[in-house]
């Protein structure tokens, strides 16, 4: 498999993903999106993991290659293709798919609980996880909800 991340800022990496990719034999590269180097196309990305970050889809004319990356996003739903997001990275999958990015009520640094919502505790995937555990949170704006979409998890 060809896993592809998009990186935001030199420290915001994709960690412990590079290694259970590698272990599995998957082929995995990334772009620097900050630095100014060009998406790959979709039709050679299999799964995308789209890292986070500082910017703000808010913000997107202080950062216009964030429109790119939406684009690229949206291309890769339309295919059907696996994309996970963290943090800015779920923001951007938000916006490819309508939603919109806002600021959170308050600002969230530090760890703290994420509790499976009725709908996460029967998700194929998120139904082996406890019901609640604890993530580092560092951000000030969180994503909005698509239209039809089921929150899993808060």
């Amino acid at each position: 498999m060809r896993i592809h991340y998009l990186m935001h800022a030199s420290f915001e990496t994709p960690g412990i993903i590079e290694k259970w990719a590698q272990d599995r034999g998957h082929n995995f590269d990334g772009t620097p999106t900050y630095t100014g180097k060009n998406l790959p196309d979709a039709a050679v990305v299999d799964f995308l993991i789209v890292m986070g970050g500082p910017q703000s889809p808010m913000r997107i004319n202080d950062y216009p290659y964030l429109s790119d990356e939406i684009t690229l996003i949206s291309t890769m739903i339309k295919q059907n293709k696996p994309i996970v997001g963290f943090c800015l990275g779920a923001q951007l999958i938000a916006e490819a798919l309508g939603a919109r990015t806002q600021r959170s009520p308050e600002k969230e640094v530090g760890i703290y609980p994420v509790r499976l919502t009725d709908d996460g505790r029967q998700d194929p995937i998120l139904k082996s996880f406890p019901a609640a555990f604890e993530v580092l949170h560092w951000h000030h704006d969180m994503p909005g909800i698509p239209h039809g979409a089921a929150l899993l998890a808060q």
